[in-house]
């Protein structure tokens, strides 16, 4: 798994799986205004937030990163 993420990857990952900010930011228990922070770099993305969010969307991860979708 992959230690760090930048704010762009984790609002593309998380546009991706069709999540709003309240729903992403309530999954990892943190608040709407600090995601936005992780999502514009301006706060660096705690590396146990970055785990739990992609545990708690592993399946839906899984298909979009399948090989299908990648053609």
């Amino acid at each position: 798994m992959q230690a760090k993420m930048t704010g762009f990857e984790l609002k593309t990952l998380r546009k991706q799986l069709g999540l709003s900010l309240a729903v992403a930011s309530r999954q990892v228990e943190t608040s709407v205004s600090t995601w936005c922070r992780w999502e514009s770099g301006k706060q660096k993305i705690p590396l146990g937030a970055i785990k739990l969010f992609k545990l708690l969307n592993k399946t839906a991860i899984t298909k979009i990163d399948s090989p299908k979708n990648n053609v």
